[in-house]
């Protein structure tokens, strides 16, 4: 339920930006798409350039996560849930975090786990499964532990940098990316010193947390360490950086690794039975369904046990082929393409960067004014007083990093494009911009104790010429 509600909130989220990001009219048209390097799958988005097309296929997302959260034929709704955000994904990557990879991997691991046996309809439409023990162990519900411990454990390895290892200085240039940056995190990046102990504790953190979810002795006791160190790491990085859906994502899909206890010993026990009241008179208003089978994983075959290990393997061997920056045998990357099981946490590994500021979409009207074509009024050269909010939203932060990050020119120039056509629509006149820029305003964070300077960079310079605009 939390994974689904999850889903839900990022797809209502992303409702405002879909012509922006998915349609042919958008920053990322599909003939453009094509020309640059990107990472494909079976994306049913290519098949839908205007926004009605994408709206169609948004609202079939939304009705899957709304299946997946009611619990009604879940293991079709977690497939449909799947392959529409991986759809998603594929159709614009300029727009994606973390969270999102996360994500998309719980719901494959969702495929092989009985996420459906309590407090849903297919649970309430089979009264045999209340018989079903509340203490569960399976091949997948092993490769999900095994998942979610490698996200941690592989985001401090990676950590190899002296700035993480030895100096102590990483987490001082985390807080100085201002692009991210909370107000709390201004103020704690005025404590260099104090910072240096905390950036050796961060890493091993990371490094101890996973060890803690597989561990075998005493499990439930470690089990429940590990997962308060999980939320308490989610919860201060949240605090500290401002990284979207990112946080509760993280501990959302770990929920599913709490321990279980007695059922009549279980406090929210009231909950589940008002819940399981109000799911049983909803059934009467859904379609008709056969009686279902127990949930497959509480029977899996010889197959499905070595499909889940091949996955399992082939999740370590991308993980370790990001750390030592290797190639996988072809076949082997076949598995990865076919499962899209590829995964790396590079999370400001192996160090953070230094290269902070902030970027403005410039256009210059006829009458020689200098407007900010994204957020409208005038042009600045000053430093924002709180860069982390001059992004129009989360998605539009990963888009303009990622432009800067990926350096496609073609891109760079589709969103001068984009903007002063945007610009233009809206405005008559002398109050229309005729030529574009694309300027990123880099403040090269320094050692502490030494004062910092930024410099603006063009990235991309666009002469405007459309109806009502002069050449």
């Amino acid at each position: 339920m939390a994974v689904a509600a999850l889903l839900l909130a990022d797809l209502l989220v992303r409702i405002p930006d879909l012509q922006t990001f998915y349609t042919d009219d958008g920053l990322l048209p599909r003939a453009l798409l094509l020309t640059i390097q990107h990472r494909t799958f079976c994306c049913l988005h290519m098949a839908a350039g205007t926004l009605w097309g994408v709206g169609l296929l948004h609202g079939l997302s939304l009705l899957a996560a709304l299946a997946l959260l009611l619990g009604y034929r879940t293991r079709l709704a977690t497939l449909l849930c799947w392959l529409l955000h991986l759809s998603l994904r594929s159709r614009n990557a300029w727009t994606l975090d973390a969270g999102d990879a996360e994500l998309t991997l719980v719901l494959f691991w969702g495929l092989f786990l009985p996420w459906n046996a309590r407090a849903s309809v297919d649970a309430v439409r089979s009264p045999s499964w209340a018989q079903l023990p509340q203490l569960w162990r399976g091949a997948g519900g092993s490769a999900y532990a095994w998942q979610i411990g490698l996200i941690y454990l592989m985001a401090g390895w990676m950590k190899s940098d002296p700035l993480w290892l030895v100096s102590g200085d990483a987490l001082f240039y985390v807080l100085h990316l201002d692009s991210m940056a909370t107000p709390l995190a201004i103020w704690l990046r005025t404590f260099p010193e104090q910072l240096r102990p905390l950036t050796f504790a961060a890493v091993a953190w990371e490094l101890t947390l996973p060890w803690l979810l597989w561990c075998p002795w005493k499990s439930e006791r470690m089990r429940w360490l590990g997962l308060g160190m999980l939320f308490a790491f989610h919860l201060t990085v949240g605090c500290l950086l401002q990284v979207g859906l990112m946080v509760p994502v993280g501990i959302g899909c770990a929920l599913g690794l709490l321990p279980t206890w007695d059922w009549k010993l279980n406090p929210t026990w009231k909950w589940n039975l008002r819940l399981s009241a109000g799911l049983l008179k909803l059934c009467a208003w859904l379609p008709p369904s056969p009686p279902q089978p127990l949930p497959v994983a509480y029977k899996p075959g010889g197959a499905l046990r070595g499909f889940l290990g091949l996955c399992c393997a082939y999740v370590l061997a991308a993980n370790l082929a990001v750390k030592f920056d290797s190639t996988l045998p072809m076949p082997v990357q076949w598995f990865g393409y076919l499962t899209q099981l590829f995964q790396s946490w590079p999370m400001f590994a192996p160090a953070p960067g230094d290269d902070g500021g902030w970027f403005v979409v410039e256009g210059t009207d006829w009458k020689h004014r200098r407007v900010d074509l994204l957020l409208g009024g005038e042009a600045s050269n000053f430093k924002p007083a709180d860069v982390s909010r001059s992004y129009i939203n989360q998605r539009w932060r990963c888009f303009l990093l990622n432009l800067r990050a990926k350096n496609e020119p073609a891109v760079q120039e589709r969103l001068l494009e984009w903007s002063a056509a945007r610009w233009n629509r809206q405005h008559t006149g002398d109050d229309q911009v005729y030529v574009t820029r694309l300027l990123f305003f880099s403040e090269r964070c320094v050692p502490p104790g030494k004062p910092f300077t930024f410099f603006a960079e063009t990235m991309a310079q666009r002469q405007v010429q459309g109806p009502g605009v002069s050449p």
